[in-house]
């Protein structure tokens, strides 16, 4: 059996002047699938971007015109002739990952992990749209991290 494999492609706005641990951010999503379950290889795609450029996506693909922390663009896997498939992508809007880092009290580092994995998780298909899915997701995603940590 082949082992879980994940192709990370990460994307950093130009305007974003932030350093981001690709080792860290790599490690986290095959720890966290192989956790999941997952057995099947993966290719990823992660863009770190502004509120502006977030906020264009989510008008444009939810009809919200405000910004956010993060999306979730699941990948099209018909068709698709690869070794891994295509998972999805995983936007990520830097000034409001700082602002809330600082909220919380940690690192941005920390909450680009925490961000990250959230993406993750729907692109596996947790939702968090009702309380009860929320929770589930979000006690997944503590779980997770915990293990990660």
């Amino acid at each position: 059996m082949q082992a879980l494999r994940v192709d990370l492609t990460i994307q950093l706005d130009p305007q974003i002047k932030a350093e981001i641990d690709e080792e860290r951010l790599h490690h986290l999503a095959v720890e966290a699938l192989r956790l999941e379950g997952v057995a099947q290889s993966f290719e990823l795609g992660l863009s770190i971007t502004d509120d502006e450029g977030i906020k264009g996506l989510n008008r444009r693909y939810r009809g919200v015109d405000e910004p956010t922390d993060v999306l979730a663009f699941g990948g099209e896997v018909e068709g698709f002739v690869s070794p891994a498939l295509h998972l999805g992508d995983i936007v990520i809007s830097y000034p409001r990952a700082a602002s809330q880092a600082q909220e919380r009290g940690h690192s941005t580092a920390q909450e680009i992990d925490i961000l990250f994995l959230h993406g993750l998780l729907h692109l596996l298909g947790y939702e968090d749209e009702t309380p009860q899915k929320r929770v589930r997701m979000w006690v997944r995603q503590e779980e997770l991290l915990g293990a990660l940590r």
